[in-house]
């Protein structure tokens, strides 16, 4: 190809490239692990980040090779104690806090948002008694009030279900949202009104007492956002099964806690159709006092969430006040 015709071939090409329709898109960015800048997601270094628990649990780490990256492996043994071996990471600064209080610090009402965790998993030794339930991960929040703020927005979930752990091809394979739901976390705005001061992530494998050796492999640890806020507009379930016990000037009710996709924060209770007290979502009861003896009054109550969605109310709850008790007179001086 002589330069006149390489010219021309450059030219054509950018009026191409500039035609209507023709706009270059660029690719979209990868998602941010937030975990990156927090600590070894890979185990590059040849160390485990990870802490155990306890000494005396019968647990080990060490990092391995898997299909030549290195990997590490939790292992837990039976020593007597019957006791899982849990091993952790807690953090007070970083990327993935610093996220989560930006989004709590949002005006109450605002999208909430969510996260995944996700990582590679084996199951690199398989015990003859192995306690499902305490193999699993989880994510746990310092300064929780499980009404703003959960204590674990990732539970301790079994994994002994998924793909990963129950495959027999010794590679690793991912674990998240996919096969473990519970691995979607969902942060709700809150104002600001708290914040979380720590985050732990940790890992937990069990034996039984006198079995062999459990362990399973893990790499490549992350926690992602998921992209686009969520517009919450679904209103808490209405409290149900309202009870009371009454004196001659109080009323303490109790009732069954309203359920939501986001969390409950609070309940608001009403007599004969004024509001008289509200509590935390986390509380089902309240008492309320100031009230005239042998008088029938109708108490509601509702729920709240993070969103400001409202439940309907309650079905009423009428109750009388016990009738007035005259205090007994002072004995007569002398007798």
């Amino acid at each position: 190809m002589n330069i006149l015709t390489r010219r021309l071939a450059a030219v054509c090409v950018a009026l191409l490239l500039t035609a209507p329709g023709n706009t270059a898109v660029a690719a979209d960015d990868p998602p941010t692990n937030l975990l990156a800048a927090d600590l070894d997601t890979g185990f590059d270094s040849g160390q485990s980040p990870l802490t155990m628990s306890s000494q005396t649990s019968g647990g080990t780490q060490q990092i391995v090779q898997v299909s030549g990256d290195n990997a590490l492996e939790l292992r837990d043994a039976s020593q007597g104690t019957n006791l899982s071996s849990y091993f952790y990471h807690r953090w007070s600064a970083g990327a993935l806090k610093d996220r989560i209080n930006a989004v709590y610090s949002e005006p109450v009402g605002s999208p909430a948002r969510q996260f995944v965790l996700q990582y590679d998993l084996a199951r690199s030794a398989a015990s003859d008694k192995p306690v499902a339930k305490d193999i699993y991960a989880q994510i746990q929040f310092g300064n929780f009030d499980n009404n703003l703020v959960p204590r674990f927005p990732v539970p301790a979930v079994s994994v002994t279900t998924t793909p990963a752990y129950t495959g027999t091809s010794g590679g690793l394979s991912r674990v998240d949202d996919t096969s473990v739901p519970q691995y979607r976390f969902t942060i709700v705005p809150n104002g600001g009104q708290r914040l979380i001061s720590t985050v732990e992530l940790g890992f937990s494998v069990r034996v039984d007492t006198g079995g062999t050796d459990e362990a399973i492999t893990v790499d490549n640890l992350g926690v992602y956002e998921a992209s686009g806020g969520i517009t919450d507009t679904e209103p808490p379930s209405a409290p149900t099964s309202l009870t009371a016990a009454v004196t001659a000037g109080s009323v303490s009710l109790g009732w069954t806690a309203s359920t939501d996709n986001l969390g409950v924060t609070g309940y608001d209770v009403f007599r004969d159709g004024y509001q008289v007290a509200s509590v935390g979502g986390t509380t089902t009861s309240a008492l309320i006092s100031g009230l005239m003896p042998a008088t029938s009054y109708d108490f509601t109550v509702r729920a709240r969430d993070a969103s400001g969605n409202i439940s309907a109310l309650s079905t009423p709850l009428k109750k009388s006040t016990g009738p007035y008790v005259p205090e007994s007179p002072a004995p007569y001086p002398g007798t």
